[in-house]
Protein backbone atom coordinates (compact mmCIF):
# COMPACT_ATOMS: atom_id res chain seq x y z
CA UNK A 1 0.00 0.00 0.00
CA UNK A 2 1.36 3.60 -0.92
CA UNK A 3 2.03 5.30 1.89
CA UNK A 4 -0.68 8.05 2.85
CA UNK A 5 -3.13 6.88 -0.05
CA UNK A 6 -5.37 6.53 2.65
CA UNK A 7 -5.75 7.73 6.19
CA UNK A 8 -5.14 4.11 7.87
CA UNK A 9 -1.65 3.44 5.66
CA UNK A 10 -0.58 7.33 7.31
CA UNK A 11 -1.84 6.21 10.50
CA UNK A 12 0.38 3.18 10.75
CA UNK A 13 3.28 4.43 9.02
CA UNK A 14 3.40 6.81 11.89
CA UNK A 15 3.87 4.64 14.08
CA UNK A 16 6.67 2.68 11.87
CA UNK A 17 8.60 5.60 11.25
CA UNK A 18 8.56 6.44 14.78
CA UNK A 19 10.12 2.61 15.73
CA UNK A 20 12.63 2.73 13.14
CA UNK A 21 13.74 5.94 14.56
CA UNK A 22 14.10 7.80 10.69
CA UNK A 23 13.17 11.36 11.70
CA UNK A 24 12.45 12.08 7.73
CA UNK A 25 9.95 9.18 7.39
CA UNK A 26 8.18 10.34 10.73
CA UNK A 27 8.12 13.88 9.30
CA UNK A 28 6.61 12.83 5.78
CA UNK A 29 3.80 11.29 7.39
CA UNK A 30 2.32 14.57 9.07
CA UNK A 31 0.34 17.20 7.18
CA UNK A 32 1.51 20.71 7.68
CA UNK A 33 1.46 22.88 9.93
CA UNK A 34 1.52 20.33 12.24
CA UNK A 35 0.18 20.47 15.98
CA UNK A 36 0.19 18.15 19.12
CA UNK A 37 -2.23 19.21 21.79
CA UNK A 38 -1.71 16.79 25.22
CA UNK A 39 -3.74 17.14 28.14
CA UNK A 40 -0.94 17.40 30.08
CA UNK A 41 -0.87 21.21 29.00
CA UNK A 42 1.79 20.46 26.49
CA UNK A 43 1.35 21.96 22.68
CA UNK A 44 3.75 21.16 20.23
CA UNK A 45 3.74 23.48 16.62
CA UNK A 46 5.61 22.69 13.66
CA UNK A 47 5.47 24.57 10.02
CA UNK A 48 7.18 22.03 7.76
CA UNK A 49 8.62 18.64 7.54
CA UNK A 50 12.07 20.15 7.99
CA UNK A 51 11.25 21.54 11.59
CA UNK A 52 9.44 18.08 12.87
CA UNK A 53 12.10 16.12 11.45
CA UNK A 54 15.13 18.40 13.24
CA UNK A 55 13.41 18.55 16.35
CA UNK A 56 12.47 14.73 16.12
CA UNK A 57 14.40 12.40 19.24
CA UNK A 58 14.12 9.19 21.11
CA UNK A 59 17.14 10.15 23.64
CA UNK A 60 13.95 10.86 26.54
CA UNK A 61 12.21 7.69 25.85
CA UNK A 62 15.14 5.31 25.44
CA UNK A 63 16.15 6.56 28.75
CA UNK A 64 13.16 5.08 30.20
CA UNK A 65 13.92 1.72 28.66
CA UNK A 66 11.68 2.24 25.54
CA UNK A 67 12.44 0.16 23.09
CA UNK A 68 9.45 -0.19 20.62
CA UNK A 69 5.51 2.00 20.40
CA UNK A 70 3.37 -0.22 19.05
CA UNK A 71 -0.24 1.62 17.55
CA UNK A 72 -3.69 0.85 18.67
CA UNK A 73 -6.24 -0.60 15.87
CA UNK A 74 -8.16 3.26 15.12
CA UNK A 75 -11.52 3.63 15.36
CA UNK A 76 -13.08 6.31 12.42
CA UNK A 77 -15.43 8.86 14.66
CA UNK A 78 -15.46 11.61 11.67
CA UNK A 79 -15.24 11.63 8.48
CA UNK A 80 -15.47 13.80 5.07
CA UNK A 81 -13.78 13.45 1.84
CA UNK A 82 -10.08 15.15 2.76
CA UNK A 83 -10.90 15.09 6.91
CA UNK A 84 -11.01 12.31 9.29
CA UNK A 85 -11.17 12.17 12.84
CA UNK A 86 -9.60 8.78 13.81
CA UNK A 87 -9.25 7.39 17.64
CA UNK A 88 -6.69 5.45 18.63
CA UNK A 89 -3.16 5.71 20.30
CA UNK A 90 -0.22 3.78 21.64
CA UNK A 91 1.52 1.61 23.76
CA UNK A 92 5.20 1.51 24.74
CA UNK A 93 7.26 -1.27 25.62
CA UNK A 94 11.01 -2.27 26.69
CA UNK A 95 13.51 -4.88 26.03
CA UNK A 96 11.51 -7.45 28.18
CA UNK A 97 8.35 -6.59 26.09
CA UNK A 98 6.60 -5.16 28.49
CA UNK A 99 3.94 -2.31 28.58
CA UNK A 100 5.77 0.82 30.06
CA UNK A 101 3.20 3.64 28.79
CA UNK A 102 0.24 4.09 26.96
CA UNK A 103 -2.21 6.68 25.92
CA UNK A 104 -5.10 7.38 23.94
CA UNK A 105 -5.39 9.58 20.89
CA UNK A 106 -7.56 11.35 18.68
CA UNK A 107 -5.94 11.86 14.79
CA UNK A 108 -6.66 14.16 12.76
CA UNK A 109 -6.01 13.70 9.04
CA UNK A 110 -6.38 15.95 6.65
CA UNK A 111 -6.03 14.87 2.60
CA UNK A 112 -3.37 18.14 1.52
CA UNK A 113 -2.33 17.55 -2.41
CA UNK A 114 -3.74 13.54 -2.90
CA UNK A 115 -1.95 12.41 0.08
CA UNK A 116 -3.36 12.08 3.66
CA UNK A 117 -1.24 12.85 6.35
CA UNK A 118 -1.37 13.64 10.72
CA UNK A 119 -2.20 17.00 10.95
CA UNK A 120 -3.12 17.22 14.74
CA UNK A 121 -2.92 14.40 17.40
CA UNK A 122 -5.00 15.38 20.26
CA UNK A 123 -3.69 13.28 23.80
CA UNK A 124 -5.65 11.83 26.80
CA UNK A 125 -2.13 11.73 28.56
CA UNK A 126 0.18 8.92 28.92
CA UNK A 127 -0.07 6.86 32.00
CA UNK A 128 1.55 3.80 32.79
CA UNK A 129 -1.72 2.38 34.33
CA UNK A 130 -4.42 3.45 32.58
CA UNK A 131 -7.16 5.05 34.12
CA UNK A 132 -10.76 6.51 32.82
CA UNK A 133 -12.62 9.79 33.80
CA UNK A 134 -15.76 10.42 34.48
CA UNK A 135 -17.89 11.22 31.65
CA UNK A 136 -20.14 13.61 32.58
CA UNK A 137 -18.00 15.90 33.93
CA UNK A 138 -15.81 15.98 30.62
CA UNK A 139 -19.15 16.00 28.02
CA UNK A 140 -20.27 19.09 30.97
CA UNK A 141 -17.45 21.46 30.04
CA UNK A 142 -18.38 21.22 26.28
CA UNK A 143 -21.98 21.36 26.45
CA UNK A 144 -21.34 24.46 27.92
CA UNK A 145 -19.47 25.74 25.96
CA UNK A 146 -21.89 25.60 22.98
CA UNK A 147 -24.71 26.60 24.95
CA UNK A 148 -23.24 29.73 25.81
CA UNK A 149 -21.63 29.94 22.29
CA UNK A 150 -24.51 29.12 21.19
CA UNK A 151 -26.82 32.22 23.14
CA UNK A 152 -23.84 34.61 21.79
CA UNK A 153 -21.73 34.46 25.41
CA UNK A 154 -18.61 35.22 23.83
CA UNK A 155 -16.92 35.96 27.08
CA UNK A 156 -18.20 32.62 29.15
CA UNK A 157 -16.85 30.54 26.02
CA UNK A 158 -13.24 32.07 26.59
CA UNK A 159 -13.16 31.22 29.97
CA UNK A 160 -14.09 27.60 29.78
CA UNK A 161 -10.63 27.13 27.25
CA UNK A 162 -6.92 27.11 28.36
CA UNK A 163 -4.33 29.05 26.44
CA UNK A 164 -2.93 28.64 24.31
CA UNK A 165 -6.11 27.58 22.12
CA UNK A 166 -5.72 24.98 19.02
CA UNK A 167 -8.50 25.00 16.61
CA UNK A 168 -7.49 22.86 13.62
CA UNK A 169 -9.41 23.15 10.58
CA UNK A 170 -8.44 21.81 7.11
CA UNK A 171 -4.97 22.95 6.34
CA UNK A 172 -4.92 25.16 8.87
CA UNK A 173 -4.00 25.90 12.60
CA UNK A 174 -5.22 28.49 14.89
CA UNK A 175 -3.29 29.22 17.87
CA UNK A 176 -5.15 31.38 20.37
CA UNK A 177 -2.00 33.02 22.87
CA UNK A 178 -5.72 34.60 25.21
CA UNK A 179 -8.86 35.41 26.14
CA UNK A 180 -8.53 38.41 23.38
CA UNK A 181 -7.32 37.17 20.60
CA UNK A 182 -9.89 34.21 20.72
CA UNK A 183 -12.82 35.89 21.74
CA UNK A 184 -12.41 37.98 18.32
CA UNK A 185 -12.06 34.94 16.51
CA UNK A 186 -14.76 33.09 17.81
CA UNK A 187 -17.46 34.43 16.14
CA UNK A 188 -16.26 33.33 12.76
CA UNK A 189 -15.41 29.71 13.42
CA UNK A 190 -17.24 27.20 12.09
CA UNK A 191 -18.47 26.28 15.91
CA UNK A 192 -21.69 28.26 16.45
CA UNK A 193 -24.68 25.70 16.67
CA UNK A 194 -28.69 26.26 15.87
CA UNK A 195 -29.07 22.70 17.59
CA UNK A 196 -27.01 20.43 19.23
CA UNK A 197 -27.70 16.25 18.41
CA UNK A 198 -24.46 14.68 20.32
CA UNK A 199 -22.19 15.02 22.47
CA UNK A 200 -20.37 11.46 23.36
CA UNK A 201 -16.87 10.78 25.12
CA UNK A 202 -15.08 8.58 22.89
CA UNK A 203 -11.50 8.44 24.39
CA UNK A 204 -11.18 9.10 28.16
CA UNK A 205 -7.66 8.71 30.64
CA UNK A 206 -6.35 10.32 33.38
CA UNK A 207 -5.54 14.03 32.47
CA UNK A 208 -8.16 14.47 29.84
CA UNK A 209 -11.20 13.35 27.30
CA UNK A 210 -11.79 13.25 23.39
CA UNK A 211 -15.57 14.39 23.14
CA UNK A 212 -17.81 13.97 19.82
CA UNK A 213 -19.79 16.84 19.38
CA UNK A 214 -22.85 16.54 16.24
CA UNK A 215 -24.45 20.33 15.76
CA UNK A 216 -26.48 22.22 12.81
CA UNK A 217 -25.20 25.53 12.13
CA UNK A 218 -27.97 28.41 11.34
CA UNK A 219 -27.84 27.09 7.77
CA UNK A 220 -28.76 23.71 9.10
CA UNK A 221 -25.97 22.20 7.78
CA UNK A 222 -24.69 19.36 10.11
CA UNK A 223 -20.90 19.78 11.62
CA UNK A 224 -18.95 17.84 13.54
CA UNK A 225 -16.16 18.47 15.64
CA UNK A 226 -13.81 16.86 17.89
CA UNK A 227 -12.73 18.66 21.57
CA UNK A 228 -9.95 17.50 23.65
CA UNK A 229 -10.85 18.28 27.70
CA UNK A 230 -8.32 18.32 30.66
CA UNK A 231 -8.14 18.86 33.97
CA UNK A 232 -6.20 21.08 36.17
CA UNK A 233 -6.40 21.90 39.79
CA UNK A 234 -9.88 20.12 39.84
CA UNK A 235 -11.41 21.73 36.62
CA UNK A 236 -11.53 20.83 33.45
CA UNK A 237 -11.41 23.60 30.16
CA UNK A 238 -11.45 22.80 26.61
CA UNK A 239 -7.69 22.68 24.90
CA UNK A 240 -8.59 22.26 21.26
CA UNK A 241 -11.22 21.10 18.54
CA UNK A 242 -10.67 20.01 15.54
CA UNK A 243 -14.08 20.92 12.86
CA UNK A 244 -15.36 19.01 10.14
Amino acid sequence: MVIGRTPEAAYWEFFRADRAKDARAWAAVMSYPHVRVAATGRVEFFQSAEEFAAAASWTEREATGWVRTEGISPKTIQTTHDKIHLAGGWVRYNAENQAILSNRVVYVLTKLQDTWGVQARFACGASDVWQDVADEETRNVVRGFLQRLKAGDVIACTRLVRYPFIVVEMGTVHRFKDEASFGRTLPILNLTPAEISDVSVVQNGKRGANIAVSFHSKTRYENNAIFLADRREGTYRIASVSTI
